[in-house]
C-alpha cells in the first residue's frame, strides 16, 4: 500500500489512483509520456521498459549538452542507455538547464552541502558552497557522446562545430571573466585538452572567431598534481566572443560584462 501525497489515503496501486484523479492528486514532479499520455514519476524508466518511443532531442538541446559536456558535465554509462550529469554550485543555472531540456531532465538535486564538503576535506566552510547536480534521463541519442571517452578519458572530437549556445554553456562551466583595471577578458580552463590546442583553435577559426593564446603550467589540490591549460583571449577578442554568445544565462550573469546583464535569457 502506498499513500497519495495529496489526499493521504493509501492505495494498492498508487499509479492507477493518480492517473484516475488527474490532475487534482498528481504530484507536481510527475510528467506525462508524449506517446501514451499516461503520467509517471520516472519517464526514463517507462520509456526503457515500454513500447513508447523516446522523445527526440532537438538541435538546441544537443548544443546545450555539448557545451556542458565540454565543461563540468560527464556521461554515465551504467544503464541501458547513457545519461548526462553535471554538478555545479549555481543552482539557478541548473534550474534553467532543466527547463530547457524539459522532459529530458530528471531535475536538480542537492549533491553535497558546503558543511559536508569542508568537513570531508578538512577546510574552512567559507571555502565552499552547496553543490547541486542535474542528470538527464537515460537516452539512446546520448550514445554519440560515449565516443568522447574511447581513449579512457574525456577527449573532445575534432568535428565539433561551435555555436553561440555551445560556447555559452562551455564558458559557464569552465570559463572565467577577468575584470582587472578595466581590462575585461575571457579565459577558459581545459586541462583535459592540454595536447590538443590546435584542435581547439580550429573550433574558433572555423567560425571566424578569434583563436586564443595559451598558458601552461601545473595545478595542485589535495596532494594531486595535473597539467594546467588555460585559453586566453585579449580584450578585443573577448568582446567578439561576448557578442557571439549573446546575453548570459541565469546564475552566471557575473561572467558577463554589466552591459549585457540587463535582460537575462
Amino acid at each position: 500500500m502506498s499513500a497519495c501525497p495529496t489526499c493521504g489515503k493509501e492505495y494498492s496501486d498508487l499509479k492507477v489512483h493518480l492517473n484516475q484523479s488527474y490532475p487534482e492528486h498528481l504530484p507536481e514532479e510527475w510528467q506525462t509520456c508524449h506517446e501514451c499520455g499516461k503520467w509517471y514519476s520516472k519517464l526514463g524508466a517507462h520509456w526503457s521498459m515500454s513500447d513508447c518511443e523516446y522523445p527526440n532531442m532537438s538541435r538546441y538541446q544537443h548544443e546545450i549538452i555539448t557545451g556542458i559536456l565540454m565543461g563540468d558535465g560527464w556521461i554515465d554509462k551504467d544503464k541501458k542507455h547513457p545519461r548526462l550529469s553535471v554538478s555545479v554550485t549555481e543552482k539557478e543555472y541548473l534550474g534553467y538547464v532543466h527547463r530547457e531540456l524539459d522532459i529530458l531532465s530528471n531535475g536538480v538535486k542537492l549533491k553535497e552541502t558546503a558543511e559536508s564538503n569542508s568537513s570531508r576535506k578538512s577546510r574552512p566552510k567559507e571555502n565552499y558552497n552547496d553543490l547541486y547536480r542535474l542528470s538527464t534521463i537515460c537516452h539512446p541519442s546520448l550514445e554519440q557522446y560515449e565516443n568522447w571517452y574511447n581513449s579512457g578519458k574525456k577527449v573532445w572530437p575534432d568535428n565539433i562545430k561551435m555555436t553561440p549556445i555551445i560556447l555559452k554553456h562551455w564558458y559557464c562551466c569552465d570559463g572565467h571573466y577577468k575584470d582587472t583595471n578595466g581590462d575585461n577578458y575571457i579565459t577558459i580552463s581545459m586541462s583535459n585538452e592540454v595536447d590538443n590546442t590546435d584542435k581547439i583553435g580550429c573550433y574558433f577559426s572555423n567560425k571566424n572567431l578569434p583563436s586564443p593564446a595559451w598558458q601552461f603550467g601545473e595545478s595542485k589540490l589535495d596532494g594531486q598534481t595535473w597539467p594546467r591549460c588555460i585559453a586566453r583571449w585579449t580584450v578585443d577578442q573577448s568582446e567578439k566572443l561576448f557578442n557571439y554568445m549573446g546575453e548570459p544565462v541565469p546564475g552566471y550573469e557575473y561572467k558577463w560584462p554589466d552591459r549585457l546583464n540587463t535582460d537575462v535569457v
